[in-house]
């Protein structure tokens, strides 16, 4: 007989055990290796939701800055003519401004 045939059912059932428990082994190397990369993109998309609040709020009060430099515009469009017919002076653009 060849040394194939000498192998026996209790011999080839302990290869496949083996065989399944160093596939077993490494399954949890991976497992552990993904938790720890789930773990950290969790902590990368918690901070992200953080920026996005905090960008939210710089948009708002860009909007906000916009709005007023529009008003300013607005006033200083109908003041700076005025100003020039009265000789520049400072005084007329604090009058016009202030209505006083």
């Amino acid at each position: 007989m060849n040394a194939v045939s000498k192998v026996t059912v209790d011999d080839l059932a302990m290869m496949v055990q083996k065989g399944f428990l160093a596939v077993d082994g490494r399954f949890d190397g991976v497992d552990r290796r993904l938790d720890k990369v789930e773990s950290r993109l969790n902590g990368v998309e918690a901070r992200l939701e953080k920026v996005e609040v905090r960008l939210d709020g710089v948009e708002v009060g860009l909007n906000k800055v916009e709005t007023r430099l529009e008003k300013v515009e607005k006033k200083t469009d109908l003041v700076i003519p005025q100003v020039k017919q009265q000789g520049g002076r400072i005084t007329t653009l604090e009058t016009a401004i202030l209505g006083s």
